[in-house]
């Protein structure tokens, strides 16, 4: 990051705080706000266009209360007028109540603090939002989604005060948007779940005169999988069951004699109902001999494998949560 010296400012000085700023940006190299959940689950390609149409308007808002805040930044020290665009009274009033706190302090330091406090903060504050937006432009791209017209660049901030005014005021403006990112995630997760909540709430049925109830046997079902590799005796199919449902996903497995399926775990819960055939399924680290009738519960992320030891095809029915799981799990999500 450069240093921009005032004007006056001797070369001493300037030395000084260029070194000063760059010594703090290195040291905020392992700040917290890097590894924030929602910054993982953009840049990852976790968040589907559903997600950022929440995300995405929050961190423009914040980007926009960051440029107000620099525009305004050559009347900054003292309790200045609002800067062009900037509004201390009425802040944009559709925003949720988190994002709105965050624009309330973000102008009120650079509205209330010295000059140079005020540069430090910006500086900080200017590292975050350029982090945010990268990973913005990152998700709306692997979600297919074109990416955002708009692109922040880190500016050149004057700074002053010394190592400790520098580090306190940066380490404000970081931790502000750290906070931000977290209430927007924890957002971005409820509001996955809302609608089932509500319906829940409201004791709607999801009953359905297009997909009356039938008889849960094998045969009445979509393959949804069939899966084969000869060198580890893996053989095995899927066959989901056709029913409306937010949270139960059903399905019937197929195994022939002397294979498996695959050894994997996931987010959602299960329970292995037995109905043909012999066999043992792992579970964790133990494996349990089962029959027809028999049922074995896997808890999420254990890992899980079944086995046919019989002579004839093991038929077992699978009953997850995967429904409700795969909208409450934020992150690569292979359903098996």
């Amino acid at each position: 990051m450069v240093v921009v010296q005032h004007a006056g400012e001797d070369a001493e000085t300037h030395s000084g705080g260029r070194t000063a700023l760059a010594d703090l940006e290195a040291s905020f190299a392992g700040h917290p706000i890097w590894k924030a959940k929602l910054l993982l689950c953009l840049s990852s390609g976790w968040a589907s266009p559903e997600d950022l149409r929440i995300v995405e308007p929050v961190l423009a808002a914040a980007a926009r209360t960051h440029r107000t805040c620099r525009s305004a930044f050559g009347d900054a020290g003292g309790d200045r007028a609002p800067g062009p665009g900037e509004d201390r009274d009425h802040p944009s009033s559709d925003a949720p109540t988190f994002a709105l706190y965050f624009e309330e302090k973000y102008k009120a330091f650079c509205r209330e603090r010295p000059e140079a406090e005020v540069a430090a903060f910006l500086a900080g504050g200017g590292l975050a939002v350029e982090r945010s937006l990268s990973a913005l432009a990152t998700a709306r791209l692997k979600a297919g989604m074109p990416a955002p017209a708009e692109e922040v660049r880190r500016e050149d901030m004057p700074v002053g005060g010394g190592p400790a005014v520098l580090r306190s005021a940066a380490e404000y403006a970081l931790s502000l948007h750290l906070r931000l990112l977290e209430d927007l995630y924890g957002a971005l997760r409820s509001e996955r779940v809302a609608d089932a909540f509500e319906r829940i709430q409201a004791r709607l049925s999801l009953e359905r005169p297009e997909e009356p109830p039938i008889p849960l046997r094998p045969g009445v079902g979509e393959i949804m999988l069939v899966e084969r590799d000869a060198d580890r005796d893996i053989e095995f199919s899927v066959e989901r069951y056709p029913c409306t449902a937010e949270t139960l996903d059903p399905r019937v497995v197929r195994i022939p004699p002397g294979k498996t399926n695959n050894l994997h775990k996931h987010a959602h819960e299960t329970l292995f109902c037995f109905i043909d055939g012999t066999g043992e399924i792992l579970v964790g680290t133990t494996w349990v001999p089962v029959k027809a009738g028999d049922a074995v519960f896997a808890p999420r992320w254990a890992m899980h494998q079944t086995r046919n030891t019989g002579t004839g095809e093991l038929v077992l029915l699978a009953i997850t949560d995967y429904y409700l799981t795969s909208r409450v799990y934020v992150g690569k999500y292979d359903k098996i």
